[in-house]
């Protein structure tokens, strides 16, 4: 019965939004989430994530490349339908915005440091500004060093503003090989949130709807799965039989 689901969620968003174009916001800075290729198109992850799940749900949609302190509020003012740009869902985030379900589970973040010795129990840690990280550091009663994105946060190890990162582990990965070896992983993982998913502003119930039908539907066909292997690496944690539930 459920396999019915999407046929009668993009019915629905069909009748109400017409030929509407849905704009995707994302940051653009984010690899292997997001990024910009040497042709400025933005690609990674969530580039080929979304526009299956346009193409699925029958939905004309663009990208918008946006800094990433600009996302929420160009969503609030009608820059853009969506996020798209590895926002992880809290409570705070969701008393003023809408989340679709999850379409990554809750990644791993790691402190990334200089070298395999480096005491990162004290001293001041980088963190992408208005990040789960960020939050995370300041709770825990850690200097925290602002970063506007997660390469300029890299960047404040390799300067010695910091003693480390504390980023997505996919990410910390891309940047330890772009670095050549230069960087390391260093302590515990920590596992902030429930997980990723697509913002949208809470006036727009039916397509948050339909991109909910479909990504439970790529849930259950394994193709979600897949894709999260194939970009975040074998080890990133995928959704096995609890997303067949979505069957």
């Amino acid at each position: 019965m459920r396999a019915l689901l999407p046929v009668i969620a993009l019915l629905s968003l069909s009748a109400a939004a017409g030929a509407e174009t849905i704009r995707l916001a994302t940051e653009g800075a984010f690899p292997p989430f997001n990024y910009l290729d040497d042709n400025g198109e933005v690609t990674g992850f969530e580039r080929e994530l979304g526009d299956l799940l346009c193409q699925r749900a029958q939905l004309t949609c663009s990208w918008v490349v946006t800094d990433w302190a600009s996302l929420l509020p160009g969503l609030q003012s009608g820059e853009s339908e969506a996020v798209f740009a590895a926002v992880t869902i809290t409570p705070k985030r969701e008393a003023e915005f809408a989340f679709t379900q999850a379409y990554i589970p809750a990644p791993a973040s790691v402190y990334v440091a200089a070298t395999a010795d480096s005491d990162i129990s004290t001293g001041p840690v980088a963190a992408q500004s208005g990040t789960v990280q960020a939050d995370y550091l300041a709770q825990q009663g850690r200097q925290v060093v602002a970063a506007a994105t997660g390469d300029a946060a890299i960047a404040d190890v390799v300067d010695g503003k910091a003693v480390a990162a504390l980023v997505v582990r996919s990410f910390a990965l891309d940047a330890i090989e772009r670095a050549q070896g230069s960087l390391v992983l260093s302590g515990a993982p920590v596992s902030l949130g429930p997980g990723i998913g697509i913002v949208l502003r809470k006036d727009e119930p039916e397509l948050r709807a339909t991109f909910d039908t479909v990504i439970g539907a790529m849930k259950c066909d394994g193709t979600l799965d897949a894709m999260i292997l194939k970009w975040l690496g074998p080890e990133a944690d995928v959704f096995g039989e609890a997303g067949k539930n979505q069957c």
